[in-house]
């Protein structure tokens, strides 16, 4: 699927979409990722007739890098004119997987003019050991990870590959996927790099969203094989949005969208279709 450019709250990226009609169907990547990685799902929900867009996150991809200081206020500045140019004043859907599932449940508590929010393994409230490790005030023995290791870039290449391989699942995924991620991460400063942003992240996002505020109605879906997130994530997601929906699928890993985009696409049309019956 052909890529354009296009600009959202002063950021240039790339933006690719699936013909169709309908209330528009947003789709945000996760960490390290790219709007590439719903290429599959773009594909299903195009044969369904349903209008999507997918777009590189800033910082990611082929997207303007983000500026120095706090991640999460300027991806919300994003994903609100992300928002307001894609639903041309109308509301929209947001499918968001991992951090894009995490800017999407903010862009809901801010309000943003939605018909509903997906979130695929929504990372901000799961805990394991891993997690509550980046949390802490000190990396301990996690910050030798992030040192300037002199190895020869295709034993980093091969071994982000496999370490990509592994976070987003077990299924029949993209298999240009970790190549894609690895090749991403080595662009931009390669585990050091990656290290630090994703501490970052982690940081931020404690106590990061005001679910009271989320009004519209919600799917929270997460795979019973993610490696990177639990499900105890998306438990506590569900327990603290009450009008939500639950879906934990057997097969999934972390990202779906890579490993099974007819499920994903299946499951965001059925989710846009429940909620046009409620509105009716």
């Amino acid at each position: 699927m052909h890529a354009t450019r296009a600009r959202y709250a002063g950021w240039t990226t790339r933006r690719w979409e699936s013909p169709g009609v309908g209330t528009p169907v947003v789709l945000l990547h996760g960490f390290t990722d790219s709007g590439h990685s719903w290429s599959g799902v773009l594909g299903a929900l195009a044969r369904s007739g349903r209008s999507a867009v997918a777009v590189d996150l800033p910082g990611f991809g082929s997207a303007d890098v983000l500026a120095p200081g706090p991640i999460l206020p300027q991806l919300d500045r994003f994903v609100a004119d992300l928002v307001s140019v894609e639903g041309r004043g109308g509301p929209v859907v947001l499918v968001g997987n991992s951090l894009g599932a995490l800017a999407a449940l903010r862009a809901a508590a801010a309000g943003a003019p939605l018909d509903g929010v997906v979130l695929l393994s929504e990372p901000s409230c799961g805990d394991r050991a891993l997690i509550r490790l980046f949390r802490r005030r000190r990396l301990g023995p996690l910050a030798l990870l992030g040192l300037p290791v002199p190895l020869p870039r295709p034993i980093v290449h091969r071994l982000l590959v496999a370490g990509a391989a592994r976070a987003v699942g077990r299924g029949p995924l993209d298999p240009d996927a970790p190549s894609r991620i690895a090749d991403f991460v080595i662009g931009r400063g390669g585990p050091a790099w990656a290290l630090r942003t994703a501490r970052q992240l982690a940081l931020e996002s404690i106590d990061c969203h005001d679910f009271d505020a989320v009004t519209c109605p919600v799917l929270v879906a997460h795979g019973a094989r993610d490696m990177i997130i639990p499900v105890n994530s998306a438990e506590l997601i569900h327990a603290r949005i009450p009008h939500s929906v639950l879906d934990v699928r057997r097969r999934w890993g972390h990202c779906p969208q890579i490993e099974f985009p007819d499920e994903v696409a299946a499951a965001v049309l059925g989710f846009v279709d429940g909620v046009a019956r409620r509105t009716a």
